[in-house]
């Protein structure tokens, strides 16, 4: 079923913005033309197109000695801004192989990189932003959403937003962020999707119980590597290490030794309890995705933005949503959801991303890079 509106605009060529503001498809064409031409903010290209507008009516009303009335600049370049989004992202259908398979690299690129980019983060200090996101538990085996979900979602949302009538409508509920999936507009790059964000908002959770202890005791990174190959030769097993039966205090002290806990700190965790919660609070923080050699910046008070893979090229193949701070989990995500890994992967935390894939799934690990 289409969206409510569409058939109208389609019929009389006028998006109707709030019942009140109406504007031709050609004129949002005319804004999509501008952000592709000039590579401005759509933004930009609504301002200069508002304002071209209003040039044009004020040099009509000089030539016929008339006034003409004229709206507000900035409520026009607002209204125009929703009527343009809106028609973009659900009257328009997306060309799928247009957009997502790269002339030069086709449909399963060889080299990709990956990036995360925060500047389009959520700010989660306003009521209407919060309310979009639920970060409540969800029941155990409860399947992702589809990508087809979501934008259906989004799409009924906007709708609401800017249609006659729409904002009297019930808000739509909030997006259960553990079930998000990542998302891919040509599903011939899929394989099993993965989002594991559930799991690492839990870990980060755990991770963060070293803020309660001495900071000369926690944990650092420096851990992970050492750690993350301890897991892989089965050393480490953390329901063992959990179990206060599981190991002795001195089998709990090989392995803070051979976790690179560093001697002072070593010396002064005395009891099993002690060791074993270093080891617990070490392991949080690989299977948060921290990394030992780059540093995962936190949007103050907002979600993390977005995580990208895309071709030299620049063509988006997969990304995610990020609804806490980045991290290597969430590029784990990406490539365990595409259908083929590339055979060179582009990243600013590589080492990083190795050592959780060593330390989360050593199976896999194995698989594509060979037994240690």
């Amino acid at each position: 079923m289409q969206p409510f509106g569409v058939d109208w605009s389609m019929r009389t060529g006028l998006f109707n913005v709030n019942n009140s503001w109406f504007f031709s498809l050609l004129l949002l064409e005319a804004v999509t033309k501008a952000v592709r031409r000039f590579e401005t903010p759509p933004s930009t290209s609504a301002r200069s197109i508002v304002q071209d507008t209003l040039d044009w009516m004020d040099n009509l009303s000089q030539e016929f000695s008339t006034s003409l009335p004229t709206p507000d600049i900035e409520t026009a370049t607002t209204k125009l801004y929703d009527a343009w989004y809106v028609y973009e992202t659900s009257l328009k259908q997306p060309l799928d192989l247009h957009y997502t398979i790269c002339n030069y690299c086709g449909i399963m690129p060889s080299k990709l990189g990956g990036d995360a980019c925060a500047k389009v983060c959520m700010n989660l200090c306003r009521d209407t932003a919060a309310g979009q996101l639920d970060y409540s538990k969800q029941d155990e085996g409860a399947p992702l959403w589809s990508q087809s979900q979501v934008l259906q979602h989004c799409t009924r949302a906007l709708l609401a937003h800017v249609v006659p009538g729409g904002r009297s409508l019930p808000a739509p509920p909030p997006l259960p962020v553990d079930l998000m999936p990542p998302m891919c507009l040509n599903d011939d790059y899929l394989g099993d999707v993965k989002s594991t964000g559930a799991v690492k908002r839990s870990a980060s959770t755990m991770a963060a119980m070293r803020e309660g202890v001495a900071s000369e005791l926690a944990p650092s990174t420096d851990c992970l590597t050492p750690l993350a190959e301890r897991i892989q030769s089965g050393e480490f097993d953390i329901t063992r290490i959990r179990d206060i039966h599981g190991h002795s205090n001195e089998q709990l002290q090989t392995l803070l030794d051979n976790c690179n806990c560093p001697a002072p700190v070593s010396a002064k965790l005395k009891s099993a309890a002690q060791k074993r919660s270093w080891l617990v609070i070490a392991w949080a923080l690989l299977q948060a995705g921290k990394s030992q050699c780059h540093l995962f910046v936190a949007a103050r008070r907002g979600t993390g933005g977005t995580a990208t893979l895309c071709c030299p090229h620049g063509v988006v193949v997969i990304y995610k949503f990020l609804y806490s701070e980045e991290s290597n989990r969430d590029y784990a995500d990406l490539l365990r959801s595409l259908r083929l890994w590339p055979a060179v992967f582009w990243f600013d935390d590589s080492c990083g991303l190795m050592t959780f894939l060593k330390g989360s799934y050593s199976d896999e690990f194995e698989t594509l890079f060979g037994e240690p």
